[in-house]
């Protein structure tokens, strides 16, 4: 006597599980480039950061380097009764507005230069030097529209990448557990040779189960309802999309009017207000009060076209974030 059975799957549900481990895949691997676009764009932003602040740092060194000379001569001054106390002193806290402000650049620089050595995997205390970031750079000449930055972002960003496959997922999800509530369908064949009516005996066999009670209902309105929540996401992610690359377009074009405002003319006005001031002072033209207000005007005018020109470089680099692309 031998006997066969075999047992077929009639709902195709290995195809299924095959397409649904491919789409998963595709979603940790486009999780995975979206957590590469977050990292590159705080590499970016660090990088700036510490360009801004050494330049910044500098000229605080400068500056806090020419008072010191200053207030030097200026207490020897006093020593010799030529001077008012007052004049000493008022130059003395202007030092020591100095001194504050160098503190608070050295101690955003550390942090910033631990940021980037975690991001470059570079240990113990690396000094990461920014080199090629330009004072004051140009605006640039031209810039995309805002529809043509959207579609970009829409073709590109992978997080909303990860959302659509996420979405494929969860249908297919649904697919696979409609599958398993269809029974398997078993076959067989049977032979017997002198042990029956007949000299020689074939049967044929098929058993399926009948899913009564069982039959995957939970796991189904449980995949319909990942269904929905993935959709709610995928919209969220593309209305998130899109405000980013709004966000950034105008941050873009305040920084791009800002620049632009900066003319040859200001600059050439602005380069020697505080040594000027300090000649002035020494040769006693003007007070104190109008030198302090020279000296604090022309520190706020340098670190301003600093700060102009971080912003301008930052703005461009939130578009390239928000698009995930290389537009400027």
């Amino acid at each position: 006597m031998a006997q066969i059975q075999q047992l077929l799957d009639i709902s195709g549900r290995r195809s299924k599980l095959v397409q649904l481990s491919r789409t998963g895949v595709a979603v940790q691997q486009a999780a995975f480039e979206d957590l590469l676009r977050q990292s590159r764009f705080q590499l970016v932003q660090s990088f700036y950061n510490v360009a801004a602040e050494r330049r910044k740092l500098n000229f605080t060194e400068q500056e806090r380097t020419q008072l010191g000379r200053l207030l030097a001569a200026y207490r020897e001054r006093l020593r010799l009764g030529v001077v008012a106390s007052y004049e000493v002193t008022r130059l003395e806290l202007e030092q020591q507005s100095l001194e504050r402000d160098r503190a608070d650049l050295l101690n955003q620089l550390t942090q910033d230069q631990s940021t980037l050595r975690v991001l470059l995997a570079a240990g113990g205390s690396v000094f990461v030097s920014p080199e090629g970031v330009g004072f004051l750079p140009a605006a640039p000449a031209t810039v995309p529209t805002l529809a043509d930055l959207e579609t970009q972002a829409y073709a590109l960003r992978p997080d909303l990448r990860a959302a659509t496959q996420q979405t494929t997922y969860t249908e297919q999800n649904l697919a696979v557990q409609r599958s398993l509530a269809v029974p398997k369908l078993m076959v067989g064949a049977d032979y017997a040779s002198q042990g029956n009516t007949y000299v020689h005996y074939f049967g044929l066999q098929t058993a399926i189960d009948m899913p009564v009670f069982n039959r995957n209902q939970g796991n189904i309105q449980a995949a319909k309802i990942g269904i929905q929540q993935s959709g709610f996401a995928l919209n969220g992610v593309r209305l998130q999309v899109e405000q980013d690359v709004t966000g950034a377009y105008q941050q873009l074009e305040r920084a791009i009017a800002l620049r632009r405002s900066i003319t040859p003319d200001y600059l050439a006005r602005t380069a020697n207000v505080s040594r000027d001031a300090v000649a002035d002072y020494n040769r006693r033209l003007i007070d104190l009060v109008s030198f302090i207000d020279k000296f604090r005007a022309y520190k706020e005018a340098q670190l301003g076209l600093i700060d102009i020109s971080s912003r301008l470089l930052q703005a461009e680099q939130q578009v390239n974030f928000a698009t995930n692309a290389k537009v400027f």
